[in-house]
């Protein structure tokens, strides 16, 4: 809506201009008429200033609109529990398959495995770790996926909430990702990484 209302003002403008340069360079053309030479430049600003203040005013209706039917997502509740989990398994007292069965319902985020670059190409979003095995980026907290996405240039991308049992059933469930495990804050260095055989 907002470029529409600058393209608008500039086309404008632009008339302006080129009416203001023919009067210039052609004056005897407008002594015929019965009104001054400026009328169709008036009529033409009237008639854009009307306009813009329609779509002004949309914009700003639709913008209330909107802001008011969005629910944010709340921060994750569940984010100390992946965290215990971490340092379980760095004292080695869990493997990641118990930490697995303990966290089926434990909350996470996550967004789409396809999306845009910086520069507009759509590719798919998933890691390869340094075991050769590839992995469905997710979160325990939405400022982790935020600082991740933006740091790996991933644009206008949505987040998901969602549980590890959920989420990993989804994965499985499509065919080219049969094959495909879930590293949960892949960000950081204590990462947990689910390889694709271990499933709840």
């Amino acid at each position: 809506m907002k470029v529409f209302i600058f393209v608008l003002i500039g086309a404008c403008v632009g008339d302006i201009i080129q009416r203001y340069a023919s009067y210039v360079r052609h004056p005897e053309k407008y002594l015929a008429l019965s009104s001054p030479w400026y009328t169709s430049i008036i009529i033409s600003v009237v008639f854009t200033t009307v306009i813009v203040l329609v779509c002004a005013v949309l914009y700003f209706i639709l913008g209330r609109i909107i802001k008011k039917r969005s629910v944010p997502i709340a921060p994750n509740a569940d984010a100390h529990k992946w965290e215990e989990a971490k340092l379980l398994l760095k004292s080695g007292q869990v493997n990641v398959a118990d930490v697995v069965g303990s966290n089926a319902k434990t909350r996470l985020y996550y967004s789409t495995p396809a999306g845009q670059d910086s520069l507009g190409n759509e590719r798919f979003w998933i890691l390869e770790g340094d075991d050769g095995k590839k992995y469905y980026p997710t979160f325990s907290t939405l400022e982790g996926a935020k600082e991740f996405f933006e740091k790996t240039g991933r644009h206008g991308f949505i987040l998901i909430e969602g549980d590890l049992k959920s989420h990993c059933k989804s994965i499985s469930e499509i065919e080219i990702f049969r094959e495909v495990g879930v590293v949960i804050d892949p960000h950081l260095e204590d990462a947990i990484k689910i390889p694709y055989n271990i499933r709840l």
